[in-house]
Order: structure tokens, then sequence, then C-alpha cells
């Protein structure tokens, strides 16, 4: 079930008592005391910080994930360079043998030269406009000033805020 199916009682509930509340006792909508009233008598307060405490551990689990990622991400390479590595040893003996072909049970392998190919880099600025790619990429802080200052971006628009919750863990 979703975290919004879960809460939408109790925000019933809550919003239900602090009418009644606000109504009866003739309190103002921003006292503490209405909302430590509500709390005590309401479980959304609880139901909220149960659901952040998961989602904080869930963030934990990315996070972990997310570190185990870049260590298979690391091993992998260094695999990758390794086998790229040993045919490379192969292809240099191959060659120098003079071999053309190996057949195996397995596999047969052939040995072979690449085309001969440019090696080198350069400043891309200093190169002719021909030898070069030039790549539009949107601006989107330059976007964003410019919708924010009310100019017309087609496929741009204003957005309304959303609800936003921060939590800072003891």
């Amino acid at each position: 079930m979703s975290a919004a199916l879960q809460l939408a009682p109790a925000v019933a509930t809550w919003n239900r008592l602090r009418t009644e509340l606000i109504e009866v006792y003739g309190l103002e909508p921003d006292d503490d005391a209405l909302t430590d009233t509500i709390d005590g008598e309401a479980d959304l307060g609880d139901q909220i910080h149960k659901l952040l405490q998961h989602a904080c551990e869930q963030e934990l689990f990315a996070e972990a994930l997310d570190k185990r990622i870049a260590e298979y991400k690391a091993r992998k390479d260094r695999l990758n360079r390794a086998a790229k590595a040993i045919r490379q040893h192969v292809a240099e003996a191959a060659l120098e043998a003079g071999m053309k072909q190996l057949p195996r049970p397995d596999m047969t392998v052939s040995f072979g030269m690449t085309k001969p190919g440019v090696a080198g880099e350069a400043d891309p600025d200093q190169l002719p406009d021909d030898l070069v790619k030039v790549k539009r990429v949107l601006n989107m802080t330059a976007i964003k000033e410019a919708v924010e200052a009310g100019r017309d971006v087609p496929g741009f628009y204003r957005t309304n805020g959303r609800p936003t919750v921060r939590v800072l863990t003891k």
C-alpha cells in the first residue's frame, strides 16, 4: 500500500480534530498547543515518523548498493583490463611466431593486424571548424532564469513548488 493511501485516513482524522479544536476552543491555527494536542489524540505523527524511518532505511540501502556497485564495476574493469592485456600478449606472440590461425576444439583463433589508425590529442579550439563537432546542449540554468524572468521559452514553463520533507537524524 502506498504511503499516500496509508496516511489518508490519519490526515482526515487530524484535520477533523484540528477544525473541532479551533472552533470549540477558539485556538489559532498556528498555535503550538493545537498541534501538540492533536498529536496526542491522532496517530498521524507516529505514522509519518514510521514512514520516514523506512525512507531513511531505504536511502541507506541504496547508498550501500551504490558502494557495492562501484566495487563490482572496479572489479569488472580490472578483469577486462587483464583480459585485454592477455589478448595483446597472445597477439604479439602469434605475430612473432608467424601464426595465422590456431584451431582448437572449443575455438578457432585467427591472428592478424588492425588497419593503421590515427593517434594523438589536440585542443579542439585550435583545430579548424571542419575537424570538430559542435554539439548544442540545453543550458538549464539560463533557461530557468529566462522562464523565471517571464520570458517565453518554447517547451518550458514554470511549475508550482512541491511539498518537501527534511529529516535530521540524531
